[in-house]
């Protein structure tokens, strides 16, 4: 928790900060999650589209976030950051639970995603 309270003091009042080690805040529903971070009801549709896209599992609304293995906690909590209206994004170890093949797809939307947002940062340690 001090490595991520460090990066909160830091880039907290301009960045929206994603930590790999507890990339979902609830424990509830995908779309109390989303609700979190104020992702409009038009966008649930395509995170869930995209999320199938990349992990094969099909979630909706009411899925549980809790029943998610630790690899697809992140590649939504991802998506999610890049659905969001916050212009600056900061990724911290976001890539230690992925597969290799999911670190290429994943690499490839955020490139997609740059171009709307005003920096998108990542942070391996």
């Amino acid at each position: 928790m001090k490595i991520l309270t460090k990066y909160i003091e830091k880039y907290g009042e301009e960045y929206l900060i994603f930590d790999g080690r507890i990339p979902i805040l609830s424990n509830a529903t995908v779309l109390e999650e989303l609700r979190l971070y104020n992702i409009p009801s038009q966008k649930h549709h395509k995170i869930m589209d995209l999320f199938e896209k990349i992990t094969d599992k099909q979630i909706n609304s009411e899925h549980k976030t809790g029943e998610l293995s630790g690899g697809q906690k992140t590649i939504l909590s991802i998506i999610i950051a890049l659905e969001s209206v916050a212009p600056k994004i900061l990724f911290i170890n976001f890539f230690k639970s992925l597969h290799q093949n999911k670190k290429n797809i994943i690499m490839e939307l955020i490139k997609e995603y740059e171009i709307n947002k005003d920096h998108i940062k990542i942070i391996q340690e």
